[in-house]
């Protein structure tokens, strides 16, 4: 049975994180999250079999851009500006504090270093009145890497070319500064991500390079 994470650019901690496409869920942000789905059990039902690694295995269903344009920041440090509807494809990095793995897609030159995920475009959502509103990707990958449920996530989203694209949310102050800004619902970014527990014994220990050994 598998979990599902549904992350909301529009509930983060907006305080230092204008960037709906680049942000932070706090550890208290995620303290009502469940653990696991389940319980698994850490040793192998095949006896002379060594349990080397759980793990999680993560799809990233869908993420939702709004219907804008953004900005990204190119090699030679100039802003660069394009549209959510014109970009082919995504790259997704979500990762903890204490499990930040890269290099786990190789591309030409090594562009993305910190992608997890790509992405390609599934075409625009339109509104009731026929205006274009989301861009909609999916991927059709999944990666095994090392998943706490109960840490800070990074979020990070990029464009074709590795760099994290950038969405301005120009959220309104309230007039009671003890209330928080008020973000702009049409400005926000949406991930769905499929958790299922992963198993690997001592059939795969070639593959277990960098990952904890019970």
């Amino acid at each position: 049975m598998a979990t599902y994470i549904d992350l909301d650019s529009f509930h983060r901690n907006f305080q230092g994180q204008p960037n709906s496409a680049s942000y932070k869920i706090y550890a208290e942000q995620v303290k009502t999250w469940n653990r696991a789905a389940r319980q698994v059990n850490a040793h192998s039902s095949r006896p002379g079999s060594r349990a080397v690694e759980f793990s999680q295995s993560i799809q990233c269903k869908h993420v939702t851009l709004p219907y804008t344009e953004v900005k990204y920041v190119g090699d030679d440090g100039t802003v660069q500006t394009t549209h959510t509807a014109d970009l082919q494809r995504l790259y997704l990095d979500v990762h903890n504090d204490r499990y930040n793995d890269k290099h786990l897609i190789n591309t030409i030159d090594n562009k993305v270093p910190k992608g997890r995920f790509a992405l390609t475009s599934e075409g625009v959502q339109y509104d009731s009145g026929m205006n274009p509103k989301w861009v909609k990707f999916s991927s059709r990958m999944d990666q095994v890497i090392r998943f706490s449920r109960n840490e800070a996530l990074e979020v990070n989203i990029m464009q074709e070319e590795g760099k994290t694209i950038i969405i301005e949310d120009a959220a309104l102050t309230p007039t009671d500064p003890n209330e928080a800004p008020a973000l702009t619902k049409g400005l926000q970014t949406w991930i769905l991500l499929e958790l299922v527990p992963y198993y690997r014994d001592g059939d795969y220990n070639n593959h277990s390079l960098g990952l904890t050994q019970f």
